[in-house]
């Protein structure tokens, strides 16, 4: 099952369309990410928390979770602004990991026409529920999928941010295992493939993105982002995983959070 819209739910986001202006008011709010997924449905993202659901079935608003202390707002596909702004309240006053924040970031600054990886989509998951549960790869959720626009490689991204998360099964060495697995197994990486181009084909024809689609893909590969705030923090992070993992073969991009640069640069 992979993450493709189908062609007589996206003509309701054409001129004219019900969801026109809502998509709209989601291009124009830069905080905001619209991703693909599977059933052909949208996800729209705020800090990674849920705003809003789109799919032929109709519109799934914010969570009750969100609204346990307030009032839900209501969506106004002629007015959908009202709604979007009070929905980012109500994610907001609710604690959201930092990591996710920066991640939403990444992906919003790496969208461009210059990004050295250009972001698809995040939160990727391998669906394996028509896979035997003894035959399921262990780790199959990547935080970003990215495409390196020199060699039309696609990119699988681990985020990791700070020191806390740096060791043990969910640290890096233990990715970088996991990621292995992923990368030598021939279905993932043709699902992936197929996701990958079906959603650049739909966020091109939703006006979302401007991207050449290359004819074919390279590689699938594995790199780290690591995100800091102290160059202690960074240090310790070179010392003990970066100089490992690039004898592996496995690059790290780094982003200084001090500064408001979330651009994927190799350095």
């Amino acid at each position: 099952m992979n993450r493709k819209l189908d062609k007589d739910f996206i003509v309701h986001f054409k001129e004219g369309g019900k969801y026109h202006k809502l998509l709209s008011a989601v291009k124009a709010d830069h905080e905001l990410t619209l991703e693909i997924r599977i059933n052909s449905e949208i996800k729209v993202y705020y800090n990674k928390g849920l705003l809003l659901t789109l799919s032929r079935k109709g519109e799934k608003p914010l969570s009750d979770g969100y609204c346990r202390d307030s009032v839900k707002p209501k969506l106004d596909l002629n007015s959908p602004e009202t709604y979007l702004d009070a929905a980012k309240r109500l994610i907001i006053s609710h604690s959201r990991k930092i990591e996710f924040t920066i991640q939403q970031k990444i992906a919003a600054a790496n969208q461009l026409s210059d990004s050295e990886y250009f972001v698809v989509d995040m939160e990727w998951q391998y669906p394996q529920g028509d896979i035997p549960e003894a035959e399921r790869l262990y780790k199959s959720r990547i935080d970003i999928v990215a495409v390196e626009r020199s060699t039309n490689d696609i990119v699988l991204f681990e985020l990791k941010q700070g020191t806390g998360a740096l060791s043990g099964d969910s640290g890096v060495d233990g990715h970088y295992h996991k990621s292995s697995l992923l990368m030598g197994n021939n279905d993932f990486c043709r699902h992936l493939e197929q996701d990958v181009r079906n959603i650049l084909n739909d966020k091109v024809e939703l006006g979302l993105i401007d991207y050449e689609i290359p004819e074919r893909f390279g590689i699938v590969k594995q790199m780290f982002i690591y995100a800091y705030d102290k160059d202690a923090a960074r240090e310790r992070y070179e010392r003990n995983f970066a100089f490992e993992l690039e004898k592996l073969g496995v690059s790290s991009i780094y982003i200084d959070t001090r500064f408001n640069d979330y651009g994927l640069q190799r350095k």
